[in-house]
């Protein structure tokens, strides 16, 4: 979990440079993973259900399943990465990282979240 980790304190640090404390970066970037988290989890979940004919039954849940689901996942990475001490923690283990990490992790992290994407919109079922 030390690359998930590292994400988010990237993630932090960006948005501490470009706005400042005020725009409270640490839960913008725990928004914008928990997001991804329940994008990628739904979207395995969906492929699953989609191999065993129940895609038409996952996406009438809709709406309160979406819900649901980003409140657990905001909730969790709450948990894991901001609460008590937890983010000073990760800027003590990420402080002397090397710049030109980041843009190999950046890269890394936009084609996951690429072929995720890319898989939940074209499995997702549409009724024609």
């Amino acid at each position: 979990m030390r690359i998930y980790r590292y994400i988010y304190y990237s993630l932090y640090e960006w948005g501490l440079r470009k706005h400042g404390a005020v725009d409270m970066p640490q839960y913008n970037a725990m928004i914008g993973l928990s997001a991804a988290a329940l994008m990628n989890t739904l979207t395995i979940v969906l492929i699953v259900t989609r191999l065993l004919g129940l895609a038409e039954r996952f996406v009438a849940l809709g709406k309160p399943m979406g819900i649901v689901g980003m409140g657990v996942s905001m909730l969790l990475h709450y948990l894991y990465l901001v609460s008590g001490s937890q983010l000073k923690k990760i800027k003590k283990e990420f402080a002397h990282t090397k710049p030109e990490m980041s843009y190999v992790v950046g890269y890394g992290v936009v084609t996951f979240a690429a072929f995720f994407l890319t898989g939940y919109l074209t499995l997702w079922p549409t009724h024609s």
